[in-house]
C-alpha cells in the first residue's frame, strides 16, 4: 500500500510538471510531433537541406543557416544572396530516414511567406526515394497569398497524373493557418483549418510509407521568378507539425478476452491448452523457430501478471545473434515503425531496432495501420528484455537472464525460462503494469524475428496473415509494411478482489476470517504487498481493500 501512494503522489507530480499533450482530434491518436519549443532544430527528427534547389528551374540554393527556431518557431527564411552559385538562399527540413508512415493524419500549422516568386510547401515523398508519388499538404504562389493549393501526384514519369484542388479564403501570410491530410487506403482528405477542403479517391493514392518536407522555395515553374515587386527577405514560420494514427485499428488476426482469474505455471514447459490465447505463426522461414508450425500464446492472471510463450517447431540453436521482438500496443500514441529507431549498442537494442550491429544496416519494419508500440519485448536464447519505446530512445524497463531468479535491478519484474527437456519452449512472465495494462485492459502484439548482427529478417511472423509481400522470401534485409489488420489482440482476465477473500461475491466479516487463516499459515495467497514476506503490511493492506469496495 505505501507503495501504491508513492506512485500515485509520483504520477500526479509528473502531471503537474509535464507539458501538456497537444489536444487530439476524433478518432486519431498522437503518434509523432514537433512544436518546435527547443532552442535548436531536432536532428533526431529533421534534416536540414544543404543543397541547390534541382528541380522545377528553382532558383534557391538550401542554405543550413535560413532554417532556424525562434520564439517556438520553425523558420525558414528565403533572402536574396549569392551562395553556392545561386542568387537567393531559402531553407528545407525533412524527415526522411528520421520518421516515416504509411497513412495517417499530418497536420502543420504555420503563416506562409507571401511576395512574387516565393513557393512555400508542405509535402510529402515516398521513404523509398521513388517519385512519383507525392502528396502535397500545401503550397502557394506567393503572389496569391488567399489560395493554397492541395495535390495528389501519381504515375510514372514523364507519363505523371495529377488531381487537385484550390481553397481561396483569408491571407495566409498574415497569420497562423492549419494544414492537414488525412491519408488512407484509396482515399486522401486535406483541410485547411479543420475544414474539409478538397479529396481524392482513387486506386493511385500511395500505399507505401512517405516523410515529410516543409520548405520555400525561390522561383521556378510553379509560381514564377522574383521580380521588380518582390520583397525579400520572407520567413516560412511553423508552429507545430502533427501526425497521428488511427485510434482503433480493429481486433487483427483475432481477439481473445481472458475470462479466467488464474494464469499459467511459468516454467519452461508449455502443457496443451495451458495458456488461453494461442495463435500459430505464418511461413516456414529459418527452420521455424516461430513460422507456420509454431504457436505463441497469450495469458494473463488475477495478481497482475502477463504471461507469453513461444513453442517453436525447431529448436533455437546456442549462442544465435537471432532473436524474437514481440511489439506491444498497450496504450494512445507510440511509435509506427522502427525508422527512428537507431540505437544498436547491444544486441538486444539491434533487434528491437532492426538495426544490424554489423555494418549498421537498418532493416525498417513499419507497422499496420493503426498500430502503435508502446514496448518491444526482445527474446535472445539466455536474455529477455523489455524496452519501453520512444522517439529515438530504447530504455529499459525490465531484463532477466534465462533461469534467473531475479531481474537486473533484483526484482521480479521480469521472470524467463527456457524449455529444460525441450529447447523449442520459451516463457515469459511481466508485471502487467510495466506495459501500461490492468486488468480487462487491451494489448495488440505480433512478433518477428531478426538477426541482430546483419539485420537479416526472417518471414516469420505470430500475428501476421499470410499474403504478405515477404512470404516467398525466406530471409531478407528489405524494408516490410505489414498490412492493416497485422497483430493479435488480447484482452486481460477481470479483476481479483482481494478484499472478497472467499470470493463468494460479498464483502463481509467471513472474508476477514479466510484472510486470517492465510495471513496465520503464511499461504502466499496473504502477501498482498507482493514483497515475498508476509507480515503486518500485508495484513494493513488487506484491512484497507476491505474497506474499499472492488470496482
Amino acid at each position: 500500500m505505501i507503495q501504491k501512494i508513492r506512485a500515485v503522489a509520483a504520477l500526479a507530480a509528473g502531471l503537474l510538471t509535464a507539458p501538456l499533450a497537444p489536444a487530439q482530434p476524433a478518432g486519431w491518436q498522437l503518434v509523432w510531433h514537433d512544436e518546435f519549443d527547443a532552442p535548436t532544430i531536432d536532428s533526431g527528427k529533421w534534416a536540414i537541406a544543404d543543397k541547390p534547389g534541382d528541380t522545377n528551374n528553382e532558383l534557391q540554393y538550401y542554405a543550413p543557416d535560413e532554417a532556424y527556431i525562434e520564439s517556438g518557431n520553425l523558420v525558414l527564411r528565403s533572402r536574396q544572396r549569392p551562395y553556392g552559385g545561386r542568387q537567393y538562399t531559402s531553407g528545407l527540413v525533412r524527415t526522411r530516414q528520421l520518421f516515416a508512415q504509411r497513412y495517417g493524419r499530418v497536420e502543420v500549422r504555420a503563416q506562409l511567406p507571401g511576395t512574387q516568386g516565393l513557393w512555400p510547401a508542405h509535402w510529402m515523398l515516398p521513404e523509398s526515394g521513388a517519385w512519383p508519388p507525392e502528396i502535397d499538404i500545401m503550397e502557394l504562389k506567393g503572389r496569391e497569398p488567399h489560395k493554397v493549393y492541395m495535390t495528389h501526384h501519381w504515375g510514372a514519369w514523364p507519363n505523371v497524373q495529377s488531381n487537385g484542388g484550390t481553397y481561396t479564403g483569408p491571407d495566409f501570410t498574415a497569420g497562423f493557418h492549419t494544414f492537414t491530410v488525412e491519408w488512407s487506403p484509396g482515399d486522401i482528405k486535406w483541410f485547411v483549418d479543420d475544414t474539409l477542403r478538397f479529396e481524392s479517391s482513387n486506386s493511385h493514392v500511395p500505399a507505401e510509407p512517405m516523410y515529410i518536407i516543409l520548405n520555400t522555395a525561390v522561383g521556378g515553374d510553379f509560381g514564377g521568378d522574383p521580380d521588380g515587386s518582390t520583397i525579400l527577405p520572407q520567413y516560412h514560420r511553423i508552429d507545430s507539425v502533427r501526425v497521428y494514427t488511427r485510434d482503433d485499428p480493429g481486433d487483427g488476426q483475432g481477439r481473445t478476452s481472458d475470462p479466467t482469474l488464474g494464469g499459467p505455471v511459468v516454467d519452461g514447459v508449455i502443457e496443451p491448452g495451458e495458456y488461453f490465447a494461442q495463435s500459430r505463426g505464418i511461413n516456414t522461414g529459418f527452420g521455424d523457430r516461430i513460422g507456420q508450425n509454431s504457436v505463441l500464446g497469450l495469458d494473463s492472471d488475477r495478481d497482475g501478471w502477463f504471461n507469453l510463450a513461444i513453442d517453436g517447431a525447431t529448436a533455437w540453436p546456442q549462442q544465435t545473434t537471432d532473436g524474437v521482438v514481440v511489439y506491444l500496443d498497450t496504450q494512445p500514441g507510440g511509435m509506427t515503425s522502427t525508422i527512428s529507431m537507431i540505437d544498436n549498442t547491444t544486441r538486444a537494442r539491434a533487434l528491437a531496432s532492426g538495426r544490424a550491429r554489423l555494418g549498421g544496416e537498418q532493416v525498417d519494419l513499419f507497422f499496420p495501420d493503426g498500430f502503435a508500440a508502446d514496448f518491444a519485448l526482445v527474446l535472445e536464447d539466455s536474455t529477455a528484455t523489455l524496452f519501453r519505446l520512444d522517439p529515438t530512445f530504447l530504455s529499459v524497463v525490465s531484463s532477466a537472464a534465462a533461469g534467473s531468479d531475479t531481474d537486473i535491478f533484483g526484482g521480479d519484474a521480469i521472470r524467463y525460462w527456457k524449455g529444460a527437456q525441450d529447447p523449442t519452449m520459451r516463457e515469459v512472465r511481466l508485471r502487467a503494469a510495466d506495459i501500461g495494462l490492468g486488468f480487462r485492459a487491451e494489448v495488440r502484439a505480433f512478433a518477428t524475428l531478426l538477426n541482430a548482427d546483419t539485420a537479416d529478417r526472417s518471414n516469420e511472423y505470430f500475428g501476421v496473415a499470410p499474403g504478405q509481400s515477404f512470404d516467398n522470401v525466406p530471409i531478407s534485409r528489405a524494408d516490410v509494411q505489414l498490412d492493416a489488420g497485422s497483430f493479435l489482440t488480447f484482452v486481460t482476465c477481470p479483476q481479483f478482489c482481494p478484499g472478497d477473500a472467499n470470493q463468494d461475491g460479498v464483502v463481509d466479516t467471513r472474508d476477514v476470517l479466510q484472510y486470517l487463516l492465510w495471513w496465520t499459515a503464511k499461504d502466499d495467497r496473504a502477501d498482498l504487498v507482493h514483497d515475498g514476506v508476509i507480515n503486518t503490511l500485508d495484513l494493513l493492506a488487506f484491512l484497507a481493500l476491505w474497506n474499499d469496495a472492488c470496482r
